[in-house]
């Protein structure tokens, strides 16, 4: 074992935990949780920490306890939330496919989820007459589904390994954004705005969107627990995973699972939030100098993205950029980077 590596047993349970990981889990959970916190002072107009906490407490006006309790709190839930639960699906995905290109966004699941929540909107995809906040996940929970399944089958079993997933997701992609499009063009015009403003990420203050969104963050939570052992053995290859005893197609299936509901989860409680699956990973291996991006770090990176992103576009800009758009302009250079070391290191 390896120096500053500590071993805790919990039952049959044992997790490794090792010094680096563990001081950058902690500070990017006080990070985190700051941003959280000025999430809800900051904003059109500044409420002091102390009356947040009043007003946490019911005390206050009632126009300042609708103003923390009502549009800030939930809407900073919301947004850490969805950016732990993208953030989860991309590594998910990227040991899936032992590939850092591989993400939601980059495969076509984010894309098939947005298709999805845009019938809802444009088509009137109801589920037995459900109210948004229940038709918009279940309709993105689908359109996921759907894209996961037509990316994997058709990828499946050829040569290529990760690159070829990564190739038939692009195309998937590009073919779902048409759809999209298609979509917009034959929606009424109060639809569409909808859709636009959603698309670009839509923090809406709607508390009602949280508990879902928290409930498949504990799935996917549990999900990283179960195959921690089986995924670290499956990035030295299958063959080493095997001789382990490691069941790797259904790690691969618990893991995609995972990916695909927390995904589609997020994208559905908060729109598709560019490339932070993508951009989380990377972020949190760069910190701990890891070759697979620990799991807390990177839910940590994720809630960090974006409430960052929010932030920003609702004090420096003044709401007029969208967080979508800002996470967008963190993951593109990102990505770039990420295919240029790729092809640097292809023979």
């Amino acid at each position: 074992m390896s120096a500053g590596t500590h071993v805790v047993r919990l039952g049959g349970l044992s997790l490794q935990l090792r010094g680096r990981p563990m001081i950058a889990f902690a500070v990017l959970l006080v990070v985190a949780a700051a941003l959280f916190c000025l999430s809800i002072s900051a904003g059109s107009t500044w409420v002091a920490p102390g009356t947040v906490v009043n007003a946490l407490g019911g005390g206050g006006g009632q126009a300042v306890r609708y103003q923390v309790l009502g549009l800030r709190l939930p809407r900073a839930a919301i947004g850490a939330l969805a950016g732990a639960a993208l953030a989860l699906a991309g590594a998910f995905m990227q040991s899936i496919a032992r590939n850092p290109l591989a993400s939601p966004d980059v495969l076509g699941i984010t894309t098939g989820a947005s298709v999805g929540a845009a019938g809802v909107f444009i088509l009137g995809w109801r589920v037995f007459d459900a109210p948004l906040t229940v038709s918009l996940p279940l309709a993105a929970l689908v359109g996921g589904s759907l894209a996961a399944a037509v990316v994997f089958s058709v990828s499946r079993g050829a040569a290529g390994g990760g690159m070829r997933l990564i190739l038939v997701g692009i195309g998937v992609n590009a073919a779902l954004l048409g759809v999209l499009h298609g979509l917009l063009v034959v929606g009424g015009t109060y639809d569409v705005m909808q859709v636009q403003v959603w698309l670009t990420g839509d923090l809406s203050s709607d508390a009602a969107r949280i508990g879902p969104l928290a409930a498949v963050l504990v799935v996917a939570g549990l999900v990283a627990v179960a195959t921690a052992r089986s995924t670290a053995a499956m990035h030295l290859g299958d063959d080493v995973a095997h001789g382990v005893g490691v069941a790797v197609g259904r790690t691969r299936g618990l893991l995609l699972a995972g990916s695909v509901l927390a995904a589609s989860a997020a994208v559905g409680a908060a729109g598709p939030l560019g490339f932070v699956a993508l951009s989380a990973p990377q972020i949190a291996r760069f910190l701990t100098r890891e070759s697979r991006a620990p799991l807390g770090c990177t839910a940590a990176c994720g809630a960090i993205l974006v409430l960052a992103a929010d932030l920003t576009a609702r004090t420096v800009f003044s709401g007029s950029v969208s967080v979508g758009i800002l996470t967008a302009i963190v993951g593109g250079p990102i990505l770039i980077s990420l295919m240029l070391r790729r092809l640097r290191s292809t023979p």
